[in-house]
């Protein structure tokens, strides 16, 4: 703003205009640089980022009046959201590349406010697509063991178990069915068991190995038959139900409203696989898809289209196979939707 002031002289009159610097100035909101990140635009996952700012007129703005935030609301966490300089440590468990924006407001001892912005880019960690998402369900699965599941009397069986969410540190439960079929002996972690066959084998006998797999209110349970025979891996007539489950994805990183095609590849063994079942799962409060083709070696599911912007929802798949003489084999597998 501007204000005249006059002095008179004699019979001259001189005319003075003050000008006063507008940046905190009545009716004026204070002036504020854009923010500046130290090091840059561009930063890791888990990154600690300093940004600043700077105004016209830092006499009329205490630092406790100048608060920043971010845009998505809540991302990270603020070290130190107060003052012409904030720390700000960039979220680590991200699955991809993401823009976050730091804002900071400005508000002077008038009541008079202004915001700045800057656009940071956080890289996720090259190996984020291995990792478990929080909304992920737990699952588990067994490892069979190279010598296949024919085996041979006191021969040692070591298998191990493998979780979607190794993060939530589950608890292992092994069984053995029939009881009295060897012995059993898990590692201090749970996470494997080895199997000693019994030495006495009279005739050809069939052994299943379950492991239940707990954690935070949730289980999973999957298994696996073997055969004992006196002469082990050799020549044998008994029906072992399908092995050597694997998928094929037309898409496996889908959109939303997109469609997944998975065809589950597998040995049968020599008896005809005549049931194939799919059924598809996901955390509580995750949009629903829906599957398509529920039966047969190729399922198809729709994913779906009220997937949150910005958010990553994973849904395991599991199809369950039954051959002619009844016997069954279980095969699990993710997709992840991103918007």
């Amino acid at each position: 703003m501007q204000r005249a002031l006059l002095f008179g002289f004699g019979s001259a009159v001189f005319l003075l205009a003050a000008v006063l610097l507008n940046g905190c100035g009545t009716g004026a909101p204070p002036q504020v640089t854009p923010v500046s990140v130290q090091g840059g635009y561009e930063h890791d996952a888990g990154a600690t980022i300093t940004a600043t700012i700077q105004v016209a007129r830092p006499e009329l703005v205490p630092e406790s009046m100048v608060e920043w935030s971010t845009n998505p609301p809540g991302v990270g966490q603020f070290l130190q959201s107060k003052g012409y300089t904030a720390v700000w440590k960039a979220p680590a468990d991200i699955t991809e590349d993401r823009y976050v924006e730091l804002k900071v407001r400005v508000t002077d001892t008038r009541g008079h406010s202004s915001e700045s912005s800057a656009r940071v880019l956080i890289r996720a960690p090259a190996d984020a697509g291995t990792k478990p998402r929080p909304d992920e369900p737990l699952r588990v699965s067994i490892s069979l063991p190279d010598g296949g599941q024919i085996v041979g009397p006191g021969q040692p069986v070591r298998l191990d178990a493998k979780v979607t969410r190794p993060d939530l540190s589950p608890t292992y439960t092994w069984r053995l069915v029939p009881s009295d079929a060897g012995q059993l002996l898990p590692s201090p972690g749970g996470e494997s068991a080895t199997w000693v066959v019994p030495t006495q084998v009279a005739g050809d006998m069939r052994v299943t190995i379950s492991v239940t797999a707990a954690a935070n209110g949730q289980e999973d349970t999957k298994s696996v038959d073997f055969l004992v025979s006196p002469t082990g891996a050799g020549g044998t007539g008994v029906v072992l139900p399908p092995t050597g489950l694997s998928f094929q994805y037309s898409n496996n990183a889908p959109r939303p409203n997109e469609v997944v095609e998975i065809t589950v590849n597998y040995n049968d063994n020599g008896t005809p696989v005549d049931e194939i079942l799919w059924k598809v799962e996901s955390a509580p409060g995750v949009p629903e898809g829906h599957l398509e083709i529920s039966q047969g070696p190729r399922a198809v599911w729709r994913a779906p289209q009220n997937i949150l912007a910005n958010q990553t929802a994973v849904y395991v798949f599991t199809v369950t196979l039954k051959n002619r003489r009844g016997l069954t084999a279980t095969g699990v597998t993710t997709v992840a939707v991103r918007w």
